[in-house]
């Protein structure tokens, strides 16, 4: 095997027994200036993380957890809406994330990979287990706390709150779970700018006295 590089990748199959017990003896030649020298390395089983769970699912959130691989310096969990084609991926430098801004009543579907070298980069392959969430409903009484006008909507929408607080603010996704635009709420009435986005469906989830509610809207 031979490398430009000042790294080289070395895969191969390892038999079944204790390998984290196991070394390997690397020979490394140099040919400008001519140079060997040996080394003896432990193997490194940079295997997918197995049994993934999910807890604390709430109707914007949820915290995923999975075994802890010894030799991953880091993990990439990737998720999306099931019936969406949009992924999104999200690291995490133990076995756990939090995930949020979900939507609400929503399945997701998700996995994750180890990341055992940051430089140079390697990884597992994402696990062969695929976990399936869903969002819970929003509460009674949280709906109904804003209008949204005029819908559909061309070059802008107006966000109407029965009562303003401070801190009231706004989330905006595609019909697939993708956010593309977030504010605050400054007033009882708002105007959000929306004739950037494409034509198609979009959801605004709004935060108002703490309690998030969420209305559908078209751009057309």
């Amino acid at each position: 095997m031979s490398s430009e590089a000042d790294y080289y990748i070395i895969t191969a199959i390892i038999p079944e027994v204790d390998i984290f017990n196991n070394k390997y003896r690397i020979r490394i030649v140099s040919s400008e200036p001519a140079k060997s020298s040996n080394k003896t390395l432990p193997v490194s089983n940079c295997r997918a993380p197995a049994e993934l769970n999910q807890t604390s699912i709430t109707t914007t959130s949820a915290t995923l957890t999975w075994n802890d691989v010894p030799c991953a310096e880091s993990y990439t969990v990737a998720y999306k809406i099931n019936s969406g084609e949009t992924k999104t991926t999200v690291n995490s430098a133990t076995n756990l994330v939090t995930l949020t801004g979900l939507m609400p009543a929503t399945k997701y579907k998700w996995t994750v990979k180890s990341n055992c070298s940051i430089e140079p980069e390697f990884s597992s392959g994402y696990s062969d287990e695929r976990l399936y969430f869903t969002t819970k409903e929003l509460r009674i009484g949280n709906a109904g706390k804003f209008e949204i006008y005029p819908n559909p909507a061309s070059d802008k929408i107006i966000v109407s709150l029965y009562e303003h607080s401070t801190g009231d603010n706004y989330v905006i996704y595609t019909i697939d779970g993708k956010m593309i635009a977030e504010g605050n709420l400054e007033q009882q009435v708002n105007e959000i700018a929306v004739s950037y986005f494409s034509k198609g469906i979009y959801f605004i989830s709004v935060n108002n006295y703490g309690l998030a509610s969420y209305q559908k809207f078209v751009v057309e």
